[in-house]
This record gives C-alpha cells, structure tokens and sequence, in this order.
C-alpha cells in the first residue's frame, strides 16, 4: 500500500501536526471537495486512491472522499443539529494495525472547533467500524497512539 502526504492548504486555518508527520508511515489527504475555495495540488488524489487491504469489486474500493463520507455519516447523530464538517480539512492516516484507516474530519458545533474521528476497513458496501468518535480535537499522541494500534476511540 502505498502512503502519502498532502497538505490541503486553508485560508485562515492551518492545522500543524508535527508529530505525526515525522513519526508515522504515511499519509493519505482527502479528494478534493467541489465546494473547496482553495486549489489542492491533490487533483489527481482520487483518480489513484487505494482500496484497503483484501479484493473489493470496482466501485467498491475505499477512497478518500469515500472514508471522509464513511465517517460523517457515522457520527453525523452525536452532534447537534447546527454542526458544520469541514472535511476539505481532514485527514487521513494509514494504521499499523486493522481496519487500516484513520480518519479524522474537523467539525464545528455550538462554536466549539470539535472532530469526528473513525478508524475504517472493509468495502464501501460493507464498511468495517472499529472507533468512531464525536470529540475535541485529538492531540498528537492520540493520533500516533491510533495510528500504531493504541485505541483512545470508543463508539
């Protein structure tokens, strides 16, 4: 499998996290979305994205796009009704262990900056749900801690 990162670049927000990205194996940025105001280099990113692991039919491969998607809808009901995903913003982290995605989608509700965070496998047609969470912001030893296979996420 291969790993990448790509940094979506944002206006007025940056999200650094430096730990991770000196630490972990690889990165994966989401396909970008329609409604972005900014131009992602990342183009090309959904064109060449990977399925997980194992044989999945065509159509059935998990994509970028597809896992942000995955993970709003999973922990879409634990916000309140005024909540606003930001998911040209989220980010994707290859695990160590299985399901083989981390997915983390920057979220803001009753004026709090919060995340839905998930850890996905499977198919489209057949998604795996290890954690999905509806939280602050995770920190960077959570994130590198989920991404080795150490679960801060219960859902």
């Amino acid at each position: 499998m291969r790993n990448r990162l790509l940094v979506v670049p944002v206006v007025a927000l940056a999200i650094v996290i430096s730990a991770c990205s000196s630490t972990s194996e690889g990165t994966r940025s989401p396909a970008p979305q329609p409604e972005s105001p900014v131009p992602s280099a990342s183009a090309a990113a959904s064109a060449d994205a990977e399925p997980t692991d194992g044989p999945a039919a065509d159509g059935d491969q998990l994509t970028d796009e597809t896992l942000i998607d995955l993970c709003v809808e999973k922990t879409r009901s634990y916000y309140s009704a005024d909540v606003e995903f930001l998911p040209a913003e989220a980010r994707i982290e290859a695990r160590k262990v299985d399901p083989p995605w981390l997915v983390i989608v920057p979220s803001r509700t009753l004026g709090a900056e919060s995340a839905s965070v998930c850890t996905i496998g499977g198919t489209v047609s057949a998604p795996i749900f290890e954690a999905n969470a509806a939280q602050t912001p995770p920190t960077d030893q959570e994130i590198q801690d989920a991404i080795d296979g150490v679960e801060h996420y219960t859902g």
